[in-house]
């Protein structure tokens, strides 16, 4: 028996449709997506669809636009300077688009993040893969330059605070890619740069050193991340000899002490809960091991994927590729169950995943599914709309409409039902969007676009 689907036909008048669907095994080839959207979506998703008014945007500038941040109430875009080279960023009014303050960015200048009370820059120093950047940082609202700092490499943030790493005495490092191909064509973990690390964490609004961690040459760091990869929760320190430091991001102290049944170098390991993956030099994969005891749980070798294992549900981590997911036990590492076409994660329900797949190169858009954790079994299937990927709580989704039209819509986390909210005009390919509170803005070929959510 086919699977549930949910069909909306945007040129006729709104009424729900249910009919049957392909089944969830059929096979597409698709990208792979890293990016995982942090989200609460409640149960029922994906349930029914409901007439909805479509709205006007706030507002929309229609060329020169090249990202899109958002933060405060403050629209921040980066734009070609009109009459001149290179860029400039304006902070605009979320409400209608007036702009506030602009200012003029060097050349390798791009904006790294935003919050409602800064706004960071950062510069490229010699070649991009070293990472090694000067930071301005900006009030988010006047555009003053508070403070700016050479030669530092930036981890994220936390708690009105920024975590560097100071490169100022060190030489310009050679990057190495962290997995990479073998003469036999296999993707074994690289050796990484072995020197002495010196982090400061920095005071966002003034620069101050807050404090200083230094880690010897041959430990290798790792961090874990919350709502988005720049807002940073938690770190973690792994000795050669096998000894497992929890940091405290507050203040660096050490929090907590574990030791690993294992020594020797390493190409990188993360830390989730009481598991850890270490991916040692020269290995195809990971090991897991048991953090609280240090014993090995299993070993993870697949040398068609550099993502590694990811956390996709409480016990289980995810393998995504072209043809699927694959879910595997955390503790023993056996296939739970496998599911074909839907390789991309884009939040949560009390009770399932919403997975999607990644798009094509004919930009036909993928399935949105709600699948059963336990089974892998899609449940209820969306159909014929695109899923944008957003930090938040909110799932959008779009639908093109004509030849040059789309149709915006939120997936409500109280009812499941599909929520109409705006329509686009030139819209092609996809979309850069992000979404604060009840506010989303869209950049699409050049042009922002910016609406107030349902």
């Amino acid at each position: 028996m086919p699977e549930p689907m949910i069909e909306l036909d945007l040129t006729t008048p709104w009424e729900s449709v249910v009919e049957g669907g392909p089944p969830p095994g059929r096979r597409r080839k698709r990208r792979v997506v890293g990016a995982v959207l942090v989200g609460v979506v409640a149960a029922g998703l994906l349930a029914g669809a409901a007439p909805a008014r479509v709205d006007e945007p706030l507002f929309a500038l229609d060329y020169q636009v090249t990202g899109v941040y958002l933060a405060g109430g403050r629209v921040f875009a980066g734009r070609y300077k009109p009459g001149a080279s290179g860029q400039e960023l304006q902070a605009l009014d979320v409400r209608d688009g007036r702009v506030r303050w602009s200012l003029r960015m060097a050349q390798n200048q791009y904006v790294r993040s935003v919050t409602a009370s800064v706004v960071v820059l950062v510069q490229e120093r010699g070649d991009p893969d070293d990472a090694v950047s000067d930071v301005a940082v900006h009030d988010a609202a006047s555009g003053v330059r508070l403070w700016r700092r050479e030669s530092v490499r930036v981890f994220g943030r936390f708690g009105g605070r920024m975590l560097v790493e100071d490169m100022v005495d060190v030489a310009e490092p050679e990057r190495r890619f962290v997995v990479d191909e073998g003469d036999d064509g296999v993707l074994r973990n690289q050796a990484p740069e072995l020197r002495e690390q010196h982090l400061l964490a920095l005071d966002e609004r003034t620069g101050a050193p807050g404090w200083r961690l230094d880690v010897p040459k041959g430990n290798r760091l790792s961090f874990e991340w919350g709502g988005s990869w720049e807002d940073l929760v938690g770190m973690a320190e792994l000795t050669p000899d096998g000894e497992l430091r929890a940091h405290d991001p507050r203040d660096g102290t050490v929090t907590r002490t574990d030791r690993l049944d294992w020594s020797g170098a390493v190409s990188w390991f993360e830390m989730d809960g009481p598991e850890v993956v270490v991916y040692r030099v020269g290995d195809v994969g990971g090991d897991v091991y048991d953090r609280r005891d240090g014993r090995r749980l299993w070993h993870w070798q697949d040398p068609e994927h550099y993502g590694g294992l990811a956390t996709c549900w409480p016990g289980l981590y995810c393998v995504q590729d072209q043809g699927g997911t694959a879910a595997l036990d955390r503790r023993t590492g056996r296939t739970v169950w496998q599911l074909r076409q839907y390789n991309s994660l884009l939040g949560m329900t009390a009770d399932a995943m919403i997975m999607s797949v990644w798009e094509s190169p004919d930009l036909a858009p993928g399935p949105v599914a709600a699948v059963d954790p336990r089974t892998g079994r899609a449940r209820t299937v969306l159909e014929g709309w695109n899923a944008i990927q957003l930090n938040g709580s909110r799932v959008v989704v779009w639908k093109a409409v004509g030849q040059r039209d789309a149709i915006l819509a939120e997936l409500d986390p109280a009812t499941g039902r599909v929520a109409v909210f705006g329509r686009a005009h030139d819209w092609f390919g996809r979309p850069e969007c992000v979404a604060e509170q009840r506010t989303l803005a869209c950049v699409v070929v050049g042009g922002l676009t910016a609406w107030r959510l349902p």
